[in-house]
């Protein structure tokens, strides 16, 4: 009887959270079902629902298999499974759940996570879960207003010792907003929209800014031959797309924004100590690799004037608010 109060309640908190988070939504119990145990749908319009399986506290590496091994051997040309499907695993004193992404599907064949990794869920990063959800589904879908992005990819190289070359790519977003947005113009040539419809926008119709500039500025500073291109993220199979990059070298580095204060005079050099420097995390990705460490020694650094030095950092704080890693579209 203790083990049911012990599930029951652990059923009960995964009602609680997923109703937080995900808001408009209904939810049901499916005992009849053995590899889930709720079916969530959203009653937004899109039909979209996934199955929940919930646990409670921490999971044994027995157990983690155990629920895969279920998922894995569901009768998938069943409509009822085919569905994505999450791991939930509440903690029951402080009322709050971590997640995992268990089932996926692309054109229509399952994808199994087998070492999946539990994130928290809470209202924070609800949405980001969401979408995630939505890339899991055969059904092509909009992303939400939130999860509008523009995805940056600048790309360079470097020889290597051997004369070997080796190519690496920085990927970040920026959320669409207001004031952050496409350049519109009209197209009524008829070569032109074709060229369009093959390319994609021309790059100088993709938002920039400060921050935009001062990241691509840096990396040229060390490669000349960086290059910039820009993507919107509007569809969840373009979250999917950017899994790729999970099983990618990754090397975590940082921009360094300081003030230039070559003018300054000796004597007066002591006033700035202390003064805030601002700084930018950037992922640097590098594929097919020569050598593991071919770019893990890399760090940029970037002089920007001294006047207006604290109005310039406020507002570059601002814009980097907008910006996201690609990692957290990780499944």
């Amino acid at each position: 009887m203790k083990a049911l109060n012990i599930e029951w309640r652990s059923e009960q908190i995964a009602w609680t959270i997923l109703y937080r988070c995900f808001g408009n939504i209904s939810i049901e119990r499916t005992p009849e079902r053995g590899n889930v145990d709720l079916l969530v749908k959203l009653c937004d319009g899109t039909e979209l629902q996934f199955g929940v399986v919930v646990r409670a506290s921490v999971l044994s590496n027995d157990a983690k298999d155990k629920i895969v091994d279920n998922i894995a051997n569901s009768d998938f040309s069943q409509d009822i499974n085919r569905i994505p499907i999450i791991l939930m695993v509440v903690d029951e004193p402080s009322e709050s759940a971590k997640i995992a992404f268990l089932l996926g599907w692309k054109f229509g064949i399952p994808r199994i996570y087998k070492n999946f990794e539990l994130r928290s869920l809470n209202k924070k990063n609800a949405d980001i879960c969401l979408q995630l959800i939505k890339s899991m589904d055969n059904v092509i879908r909009f992303l939400s207003t939130e999860s509008l992005n523009v995805l940056k990819r600048i790309t360079f190289s470097r020889k290597l010792r051997d004369n070997r070359v080796q190519h690496a790519e920085i990927l970040y977003l920026r959320k669409l907003s207001a004031t952050y947005r496409m350049s519109q113009k009209k197209v009524v040539e008829e070569k032109e929209r074709f060229k369009r419809l093959l390319n994609g926008a021309p790059e100088e119709e993709y938002p920039q800014d400060e921050l935009d500039n001062m990241i691509f500025m840096a990396v040229r500073g060390l490669f000349r031959n960086a290059k910039v291109r820009s993507h919107l993220l509007l569809f969840s199979t373009e979250l999917d797309d950017l899994q790729r990059y999970r099983d990618i070298h990754c090397h975590h580095t940082t921009l360094v924004v300081t003030p230039d204060l070559s003018a300054v005079p000796n004597g007066a050099l002591g006033l700035f100590n202390g003064l805030e420097v601002f700084n930018v995390p950037l992922d640097v990705f590098v594929e097919n690799v020569f050598y593991e460490n071919a770019f893990d020694d890399i760090s940029f650094e970037k002089e920007e004037p001294l006047e207006g030095w604290f109005r310039k950092v406020i507002e570059w704080n601002k814009q980097k608010e907008t910006m996201r890693a690609v990692s957290a579209y990780f499944r």
